[in-house]
């Protein structure tokens, strides 16, 4: 097993790079159109509630939400405030997206603070795993960290792949609903496809984004108190 270690990790880090490259290129290439009517994350995902008889649920902007999020005991859809309030493609397909959860999973629902701490402690072992196998990597007295970093990345991919099920299974529901709307163009229609096919590789892509991703909130933290300072 120790001698296999070290290809399992990468293997599973290939996937992951795989997926994260895939889902970055389809964002970059599809996402940043605006749709021509203007429709927010807000408008769209109501209309697909609408649609499906979902009429009680209510669509809340989250600051602190990544994600969408249902709260079953208020019967509360929250979404992030980008996507709440956004008008690019990619604002409407990963709202689009996290409506369709709700709708399959409307019979077994995690309430809101359950489905956000899961998602931060899954962020967390991944950004563990890296801290370990970076650290035995640079010094070498921490050297014995590696293969639990290895062991730990691994478990976390393992979890991440029992989720790609599901994610499939929302992507197919997303797809044949966009076939039935007339509010967007053949190519915004096109990208929208495009879009929510990469949206469903997030659980592998976020193995190997998690570090990017907290570099880049740091970041954005850091520049906005230094804006807030000098303004």
């Amino acid at each position: 097993m120790p001698a296999l270690l070290p290809s399992l990790w990468i293997l599973t880090l290939f996937l992951a790079i795989a997926a994260w490259i895939y889902r970055r290129v389809s964002f970059s290439k599809a996402g940043g159109f605006r749709n021509r009517r203007q429709i927010t994350g807000c408008e769209f995902v109501r209309q697909i509630l609408d649609d499906h008889r979902f009429n009680r649920v209510a669509v809340k902007p989250m600051a602190v939400a990544r994600t969408a999020h249902f709260h079953s005991r208020l019967g509360e859809l929250h979404l992030p405030e980008r996507i709440y309030y956004g008008t690019q493609l990619l604002d409407l397909a990963m709202g689009m997206h996290g409506a369709m959860h709700l709708l399959q999973e409307s019979k077994a629902l995690v309430p809101v603070e359950l489905q956000i701490q899961g998602s931060r402690l899954f962020r967390m072992m991944v950004l563990a795993s890296w801290f370990l196998i970076g650290g035995g990597m640079i010094f070498s007295r921490f050297e014995s960290w590696v293969p639990i970093g290895q062991l730990l990345f691994i478990f976390t991919f393992l979890l991440a792949l029992a989720s790609l099920a599901e994610e499939w299974e929302v992507t197919s529901r997303s797809l044949a609903s966009l076939s039935k709307l007339e509010e967007f163009e053949p190519n915004e229609r096109m990208h929208l496809k495009r879009l929510l096919r990469a949206i469903q590789w997030t659980p592998l892509a976020e193995l190997f984004g998690s570090p990017f991703t907290l570099f880049a909130r740091t970041t954005e933290k850091v520049k906005g108190h230094a804006v807030s300072k000098f303004s």
